[in-house]
């Protein structure tokens, strides 16, 4: 995504931006974090904007990470994020980034995913994502309901099966479920392809 200073959050809320001389237009890899409330960047990314520590404003809130634990929060800066989706239209949200020393990439908000078009509004509603887009990730719908078969297949795995076809009275000539049988005796001294050999043949 583009990431810029938000001369307009500086001048909305305020504030001064900083000088037009150091602030920097960059391309930055961005972490979508839905359960993330407010968008956090690190000092690499704040230098990457051509910014210092003397240009961050004081924060009115501290943050907390997901386990509870304190974020040091160094200060907060005002961003212009842009981005363009696969049909070329152009998606812009200005938020208040927080700017901490541990953090070491920059993390979008729900709100700030929300804003560019990355999630619905109303996510993590289900059925909020379109439908459209999840029948082409190759998502079946079987009497109105979505079921994903991608998921269930392991990759490598040939599904070769044969539907069931009981008789009249119920009954059918399916394999009947039955419990593994006791572990084979081995020698300790065999290789580990003896010993796969010999569990293959055992269980297969």
């Amino acid at each position: 995504l583009s990431v810029t200073v938000s001369v307009c959050g500086y001048q909305e809320n305020g504030y001064k931006p900083p000088p037009a001389t150091r602030r920097r237009d960059t391309d930055m890899c961005c972490l979508a974090d839905t359960g993330c409330q407010a968008c956090c960047m690190g000092l690499t990314q704040l230098h990457a904007l051509g910014l210092t520590r003397n240009d961050l404003l004081l924060p009115v809130l501290n943050l907390k990470a997901a386990n509870t634990s304190g974020i040091n929060i160094i200060g907060v800066v005002y961003i212009m994020i842009t981005g363009s989706d696969r049909h070329g239209k152009r998606w812009r949200t200005h938020q208040m980034v927080y700017v901490a020393e541990d953090v070491e990439q920059f993390l979008l908000s729900k709100g700030a995913c929300t804003k560019l078009g990355m999630i619905p509004s109303n996510f993590p509603e289900v059925g909020s994502h379109n439908a459209g887009d999840v029948l082409s990730s190759g998502v079946e719908v079987q009497d109105g309901v979505f079921a994903d078969v991608t998921d269930m297949v392991l990759p490598g795995e040939d599904m070769d099966l044969t539907p069931c076809s009981p008789n009249t009275d119920g009954t059918c000539s399916c394999p009947r479920r039955e419990p593994p049988p006791a572990p084979p005796h081995y020698n300790p001294d065999q290789s580990p392809s003896q010993l796969k050999s010999l569990i293959l043949q055992h269980y297969g």
